[in-house]
This record gives C-alpha cells, structure tokens and sequence, in this order.
C-alpha cells in the first residue's frame, strides 16, 4: 500500500543544464547573487552563491536541483552522500512496510542570516478500526556531515489531535546519546473542546525545541500509539511536527477526518535550518586566509559557527552594507537616502549618504542632530557677535569697493572713446605737442565749433591745416 503523498515523490526530477549571464540584473543596479554566468533564481525563488544551479555553480554541499516539470521551477537541495538521504519517511502497518527517501524541497535562503527554509514532512498515526489497526508515518532527518542542521533557536515541536504525544528523538551535534522531546495534548472528546489559533494543550500542544549545545543534526519524528481510537471514524489520525516557531496555526479541522493535515501541508510544513562552511574556523587576526576561504568580498567578516558538528564559519558583511559576502564585490554600501523609511530625516531635513552611514545636515545657523529633528539656532556669546559684525561690515565695504572701481572703470572707457582714442589706435605715426606750442590756434578767433564736450579750433601747424578739440575740462587734446 502506498501513501497518499507517494505519487508527488515517485516522479522523477530533471535537471536541464542552463547556464545564463546575470546581465539584466546588473542593468539594474541590483548586486549579484549568484556567480558570473551562474542562475540566481529557480521559479520565484533566489539561489545565491554559495548555493548554485549546475557545474561551477556552487560551492561543495550547496547543489542545487531546479525542477522545472512544476510551473513554477522548484528548488531541491541534492545530498552527493550515496547511501544516505537528508530525509528518510516510514510508512506501514501491522502488515507491511514501505521506505521512501524524497528529495528536500528549499523555500527560501538568505545568506545575511546563513539561514535557509524547507518543506518538512508531518509524521502521522492513522487508526482505521477500532480494534488498533494503524497506519504510521515516521519521519526521518540526517544532516550529518553536511552544512546544514535545523534550526535550535526558531522550530518547535507540535501535536495535533484528539489525545497525541508527538515523539522527537535526536542527537545534538553527533554527540553523546539520543535525547528525547515530547509534548502531551489534554485529551478532548470531540474537536469543538478545542480552540482555533490555540496550542496550548486542547487537541494541540507545543514545546520549544531546546538548543543542548546547537544546531540539531539527526532526527526521528513519531507520534505514540496509545492503543485503540473509539473515536477513529470521525477523528482517526493524529500528527506530530517540527515546524518553524509561529508557522502553524492550529485549526480545530485539522483533527477531522483521514489525512486532513497531510493535505492541507501536502509539500510539507516550514522548517528552519542554519548552514556553515565547513571544515575549517575563522582565519585569527592578522593571519592568512585558509584555502578555499569563502568571504572573499571587501566590506565582509569571518563568524565561527560554534554551534556546527565540525569547525565551520559564516561569512557577513559589515553593518551598513548589503549583498553577498560569499562573491568578490558582493557587499556594498547601503544608500540609506533611497530607503527614508528605514533611515528618515526628522523635520525636512535633506538626506546625505556617506560610505558606512548618512547624514541629515542641519540648516545654516543651526546645530544637533537632523535625524532625531533636533536642530536648534546656534547661540552666539558677544565675542562671536562682534567678530561676526567686524566680518559683515568689511564684506560690505569691500562690495561698496567693488561697485565705485567698476563705475569708474565704465566712465573712464566711455571718456577714452569720445575723445578719439579709438582713432589714434589706428595712426601709423603720432607725434605729441606741448600745450604751449598749440596756444597760438587756441584763441578765440580760431573758434570754427563746440560741443558739450569740448571746442574745436582751426589753425596752421608745421605749416599743415590742423583742427584741434580742446575738452572742456582741458585734460586732453585731440588733433586731426
């Protein structure tokens, strides 16, 4: 006999080999995240470096497996380990027995957290009479040796059902003994004794899932047979999850009919897993990086994963910068100015980006702190005061100074242009006469014209005929 959710996990997973230029996002502007040439996206889900889509793609334990026979593309994280699957499921009976090991499909990855999400398999015990004929489905989880474990910090095991006590039985890190978790839901008579939106005992319960040293590696997920169901017709199966911390929420019609859970999660519930590079630490200050080393961006840091089974880190970029410190040039700084309402300026101030920060300037005169909108009128003490009057007033003397050098140097163009310059300009010889040798001509029987610039005379000079304008103010002379 098979299981509902067999036929999903018998289909085969094609893989076609595409390779595409990131070109497009860089027209953008958005930073890479995937290598050069590499697929940053299977359907609607990012793939950043060091996860990767085909040969080169990727760094050791991070393949990635698009499945494109879904619309959209779904995403598979393949284990090279041959003889052993990241999920096992067992599902039987009293008279038989089928395994299965289905591939574990990602929801999501962030490489600023080194967190991923996944689809993981609910266990069930299933009554179909009274006389204790179940059906079981036991899950199994083995990330040994790989970059990955679930999550410590952010799942939680949960029970749904009548009277269920789900069962998780793992090993923190590969060491020491199995240790066992379990909750217990108050037995309820019927399903409308329970609440929606509440586990809290009443056909659901929950129990955080303890750290004990970190990341949890392998797994066994079950739910405890307590004997015959009276009620199996109406209420038949009862279920036990490790789920991401407020990713379910209860539904009192989760506990009503056969499978209604399993349909309801058919690709599984959310779970979250922390990933590391593996084999090795950090590099200590001011020692050279190891070989292979992954925070190969400017702008990024090294963090030991304390909590991996082997020495492994994570790589980060600094604070105030963004992108992926797995790829050369992959953090970069952050414009806080494109985001105001993650980084906003109080009161109208303008906002400046700076590397590592911004900066919402005050007003001229003012002081403190434009992001909190404080800024307030600079207070001067009377030394400033008067420092500040000595400044405006030569500032204004030297304006005063500027504007008379001007009018004079207008006046004095104008005077050289209506008595003749321009003209002499163009003379091949001149030759000066001394006021006294022109006095002669200037007498009044020699008067021929005047204007309101000066008078001109006609006389003999050098025995040559010469008209002279004598200027009214007597400063220049002029002869034609």
């Amino acid at each position: 006999m098979r299981s509902p959710v067999s036929q999903f996990h018998s289909q085969q997973l094609l893989l076609p080999v595409i390779l595409v230029l990131i070109l497009a996002a860089a027209a953008e502007g958005q930073l890479p995240a995937a290598r050069r040439g590499c697929r940053d996206k299977c359907g609607n889900m990012s793939v950043p470096f060091p996860f990767g889509i085909g040969p080169g793609c990727f760094r050791h334990g991070f393949k990635v497996l698009c499945n494109h026979s879904f619309h959209p593309p779904r995403a598979f994280l393949l284990d090279k380990r041959k003889s052993l699957k990241y999920v096992r499921q067992e599902y039987f009976s009293s008279s038989f027995l089928e395994t299965w090991s289905p591939p574990l499909e990602l929801m999501s990855i962030s490489v600023a957290t080194g967190e991923a999400r996944a689809y993981a398999l609910v266990s069930s015990l299933c009554s179909r009479n009274i006389t204790g004929d179940n059906l079981y489905m036991v899950q199994h989880m083995d990330f040994s040796g790989t970059p990955f474990g679930v999550s410590a910090t952010r799942n939680v095991l949960i029970g749904v059902g009548l009277a269920v006590e789900p069962e998780l039985t793992y090993r923190p890190l590969n060491r020491g003994s199995y240790t066992d978790l379990s909750c217990r839901a108050q037995e309820v008579w019927s399903s409308l004794d329970a609440t929606n939106g509440s586990c809290t005992g009443w056909g659901c319960c929950e129990i955080p899932f303890p750290p004990l040293g970190g990341l949890g590696k392998t797994f066994r997920l079950s739910v405890k047979d307590d004997g015959y169901n009276p009620r199996w017709r109406t209420n038949p199966c009862n279920y036990g999850m490790l789920v991401e911390r407020s990713r379910y929420n209860f539904s009192t019609l989760d506990m009503q009919g056969n499978w209604t859970l399993l349909k309801r999660f058919s690709r599984g519930v959310h779970l979250a897993l922390d990933f590391a590079i593996g084999n090795t630490s950090c590099p200590a200050e001011g020692q050279p990086s190891p070989p292979d080393y992954a925070c190969v961006s400017g702008n990024s840091s090294c963090a030991n994963a304390d909590a991996a089974d082997t020495p492994a880190y994570v790589c980060k970029c600094w604070d105030k910068y963004t992108g992926n410190p797995y790829l050369p040039n992959g953090c970069q700084d952050i414009d806080e100015c494109k985001q105001p309402q993650l980084y906003p300026c109080q009161n109208g101030r303008i906002c400046k980006n700076r590397i590592g920060g911004y900066d919402c300037p005050c007003k001229f005169g003012m002081k403190s702190d434009g992001k909190a909108g404080t800024c307030t009128h600079v207070l001067l003490t009377t030394a400033a005061k008067a420092t500040m009057g000595s400044i405006l007033g030569i500032l204004v003397m030297a304006v005063l100074f500027v504007v008379i050098l001007h009018k004079e140097k207008k006046k004095t163009k104008e005077f050289y242009k209506k008595n003749g310059c321009p003209t002499l300009e163009k003379a091949n010889v001149i030759k000066l006469f001394k006021k006294e040798e022109l006095k002669p001509i200037l007498k009044s029987s020699n008067l021929i014209g005047k204007g309101c610039f000066g008078e001109v005379y006609k006389g003999l000079l050098d025995n040559k005929n010469v008209a002279i304008k004598k200027p009214i103010n007597g400063s220049v002379l002029e002869s034609d």
